[in-house]
């Protein structure tokens, strides 16, 4: 990867995070006025979840990159679904333990 290149990258996904996560604090503001619960709570668990997506992102490619003959055989494979179930319990527990 050029040096341009990998800077453009780099500055366009800065700023995503920074517009994403103003946002977030705004959502997390509403949903603490609105439900009653503190922001610091709400705050916590909507962070848990943000910070999760890279493993979810990292399940998608790992089940779709399973072998295509496995997947024709039986879906998306019991590795997709192995990953899936400890993704989904890995989210539990992040929410659970904040």
């Amino acid at each position: 990867m050029e040096v341009g290149v990998a800077i453009t990258s780099f500055v366009v996904a800065a700023g995503l995070i920074t517009v994403f996560g103003l946002r977030l604090a705004t959502v997390v503001d509403v949903l603490a006025d609105r439900t009653g619960i503190g922001g610091t709570l709400v705050g916590a668990f909507l962070t848990s979840i943000v910070t999760s997506l890279p493993e979810l992102v990292t399940s998608v490619a790992a089940i779709l990159g399973v072998g295509l003959i496995r997947r024709q055989r039986s879906g998306i494979g019991f590795e997709g679904v192995a990953i899936l179930g400890l993704y989904a319990a890995g989210v539990v527990v992040v929410s659970l333990i904040g």
